[in-house]
């Protein structure tokens, strides 16, 4: 494995620690005041969170402006969520073609929850994954630099290497961000590095209520 791939994921910060955000808005007045206003993840370019299926449609319209017939719409049965997908032959700053996915509440019919994933073809080249390591360094540090309040971003490893969280993130409405990569070599500490099998893999989720998803279930509460 390329050496320099290593020292990369290294460097973004993949040994656990909190990554440092914005001071807290929970201080003396006249330092808040000069304080610069924290990040609100709001959802994906031009798609925001609360927007309906149509909405969402005329947004993804003017953000990549898809040939006729290249969404497709879907349905969880599990979480009677309703989707809609884009696939992209390329969009920065990954290398090679993303996905990405809308998806509406079982509930509101809004927009709550948005992916987009870029991935290599199963057996990856060292500089495939190279090129995706360095776009996730790069979406790790565009986050960090967007102003979050103390103790509301984290970055981790997997105990077994098997990915990584480069950046994850949760504003003041409890709306959230997190930067994911898989299928790269991953240096824990104290730890041999890992061998990376299988794509190499950078997603990207926004959540308009981290931990309160509006999703459904088929059983009824009280039944069983």
């Amino acid at each position: 494995m390329n050496k320099t791939l290593s020292l990369m994921i290294a460097a973004a910060a993949l040994v656990g620690g909190a990554v440092p955000a914005v001071a807290d808005t929970a201080q003396a007045p006249a330092a808040a005041a000069s304080a610069p206003a924290l990040h609100r993840v709001q959802g994906f370019r031009s798609a925001t969170f609360g927007m309906d299926e149509a909405q969402v449609k005329a947004a993804i319209a003017a953000d990549f402006k898809p040939a006729g017939g290249a969404l497709q719409a879907f349905d969880n049965p599990v979480e009677k969520t309703h989707a809609i997908a884009l696939h992209l032959a390329s969009l920065a700053p990954a290398p090679g073609a993303a996905d990405i996915t809308y998806i509406f509440g079982a509930t509101s019919h809004r927009l709550m929850h948005v992916n987009v994933v870029w991935s290599t073809g199963p057996a990856p080249t060292s500089t495939e994954r190279l090129e995706m390591a360095t776009a996730g360094t790069e979406l790790a540090g565009y986050f960090r630099d967007l102003g979050w309040r103390r103790g509301a971003t984290t970055s981790s490893a997997a105990a077994d290497g098997s990915y990584a969280v480069l950046f994850a993130g949760i504003d003041p409405a409890d709306a959230g961000v997190e930067l994911r990569l898989s299928g790269v070599e991953i240096r824990r500490a104290n730890q041999a590095p890992t061998v990376p099998t299988g794509p190499a893999v950078l997603h990207v989720a926004y959540y308009a209520n981290v931990g309160k998803p509006d999703t459904g279930s088929a059983v009824v509460r009280g039944t069983f």
